[in-house]
Order: C-alpha cells, then structure tokens, then sequence
C-alpha cells in the first residue's frame, strides 16, 4: 500500500483564472480518502489543498473525463467524478489500483498473478479521484467550472478539433437551457466532452471494463 505523502506534496493556491474556490472537499483517489482541503479550479489547472499545504496539482490534459455522481451504490457519497490519466499525471499513480490491494502479497497462484499483470497493463495508468463538497449542490458548480476550463486546453492531437467546436457550441446551448442529458436511474450527470461525446461513471468496483467509455474522450494509447 502506497503512503498518503508519495501521492501529496507541497504545492500553492493558483493565482490567475480562479472560476471556483470550493472550501471543506475532501478527496478520495481511487477508495483511498486523502483528507479534508480547498478545492480550486482555475484556468489553468485543478488544485486541491489541505490545511497544511499539501494538495495535487491536476492537469487538464489528464482529465480524460469528469462528471457529477449521485449513485451511492457506486460510491457512498455524490461526488464529482475525475478518471485520471497516469501517464500524464505520475503521482497518482502512487496509489494502487482499485481491486489491486492483493498485488504486493506476492504469494498467490501463477494465474492469479499472471491475470493481475495483464489488468495492470491495460488499466494501471488510470485512476480515479473523487471530489466530495460539504454541500452536494455545490456539485453542479464544480462541474461547470471544470467544463469550461476544460473547454480551453483541446487536445493537440485531435485533428478534427476545429470541427469540434461546433458541437461545444451546441452543448453549451444545452446546458444553458437546462437540458444537459442525465441518467435518472443511476444518478449521474452526463459529461459533455471537448470532442462532443459523452460518458458516465463506471459502478462498479472492480477492475474497469473500457467498454463503458466507447464515447468518452479517452487518450489512445502509444
């Protein structure tokens, strides 16, 4: 198991493009609960803060996507849902896995080893982190904040990110008029993607089945 300081370092309150500051959120990376802070969302990145001055600092391009969650049969508190590309954010990937809290045991069968490793490199880049406010709905400003700042940083490697602005444009029409697409039976708001696509939170707690971001705005891998 990962120590909470490999994951947290020193870091400081952005200065510029502040769009929200959100006071007593508590953030979980994968089900691992790093404590109580202050959440900014800037224009530049995402920063969360505790008390002491420890905190991450999340980086736009590594937001593969981000939406708000109300289904406490996936998690026990709503939340603001992040998954997380390792590859572009290293420090998170300090925290297993979840599912993975059996991997440093090192005593299990051949197969059960050799099927973790296979998990680990089609899944061990990516993480979860959760965002869970004082007040749930708080949640919908979070991630409006974090919507528009999004929009700002569009993938270098989209070759048809021009193109893409049309369909932003047609989501942001959406969203102002209140007809942003939610899934009423399992609670989740639906995240409007920078390529015009969307996707929900996984609910399940084991290993993540891809299969269930065909539309999300994902990294392919190189």
């Amino acid at each position: 198991m990962c120590s909470t300081m490999g994951f947290l370092s020193s870091v400081s309150p952005p200065v510029d493009g502040i769009r929200l500051q959100e006071n007593n959120v508590n953030i979980y990376v994968e089900r691992e609960d790093f404590g109580k802070g202050t959440l900014y969302i800037a224009e530049s990145q995402v920063t969360w803060m505790n008390a002491s001055g420890q905190g991450c600092i999340i980086p736009y391009p590594a937001i593969s996507l981000h939406a708000v969650s109300r289904d406490l049969s996936a998690f026990p508190h709503q939340c603001l849902y992040l998954m997380i590309d390792g590859k572009l954010m290293g420090e998170v990937q300090q925290v297993d896995r979840q599912g993975s809290e059996g991997q440093s045991g090192g005593q299990g069968d051949g197969e059960q080893t050799e099927g973790t490793e296979e998990e680990e490199e089609a899944f061990g880049a990516v993480r979860e982190i959760r965002f869970v406010a004082e007040k749930n709905e708080n949640l919908g400003s979070m991630f409006d904040a974090m919507t528009d700042c999004q929009v700002l940083h569009p993938d270098p490697e989209d070759d048809d990110s021009d193109d893409g602005e049309e369909y932003d444009d047609a989501e942001e029409e959406e969203e102002e008029e209140g007809n942003l697409p939610t899934d009423n039976n399992q609670g989740i708001v639906i995240v409007p993607s920078i390529n015009g696509s969307s996707t929900t939170e996984p609910n399940k707690d084991e290993p993540m089945d891809t299969g269930q971001f065909d539309d999300a705005d994902m990294e392919p891998d190189h």
